[in-house]
């Protein structure tokens, strides 16, 4: 699944069949390779779920255990991150040898585990199973 698909979509607590808000971005942890929270649109303050309480991102919904674990940024990069300082889409890929080998159009990712799996470039697609470096004006990765 890509980021672009994602988005929008609506996210429903398990333990109540209450539709919490909409997708509205990924945070990627870098060195990790993978999505490790999702912001909700239409919440306000606690507006981030943790990966590991997303119990199902299904074609239809994102499946979440309950309202209770939404949480508000818990540092200031995860502040930046909400702000969209951070959206990876757009942004220049370079390598670590520092050549530019294109614009982020969107990412794909395994909505099972939340890992990376390609970028999704202007010109084609790279595999990619980690990031160096995420940040407003570009995403580095291994060369």
């Amino acid at each position: 699944m890509r980021f672009g698909e994602g988005v929008g979509r609506q996210v429903i607590s398990t333990k109540d069949a209450r539709v919490l808000g909409t997708v509205r971005r990924f945070m990627v942890e870098a060195s990790a390779g993978r999505v490790v929270a999702i912001q909700i649109q239409g919440r306000a303050g606690a507006d981030l779920i943790d990966w590991q309480h997303v119990s199902n991102f299904g074609a239809d919904a994102v499946m979440v255990s309950a309202a209770e674990l939404l949480r508000g940024p818990a540092s200031p990069w995860e502040e930046r991150y909400v702000r969209g300082e951070f959206d990876l889409r757009g942004n220049l890929v370079l390598t670590d040898d520092g050549e530019a080998i294109g614009r982020l159009a969107d990412v794909e990712f395994d909505e099972s585990d939340g890992r990376l799996r390609a970028l999704v470039l202007d010109q084609g697609e790279r595999p990619v199973d980690r990031l160096i470096a995420v940040g407003p004006y570009a995403v580095i990765v291994p060369a």
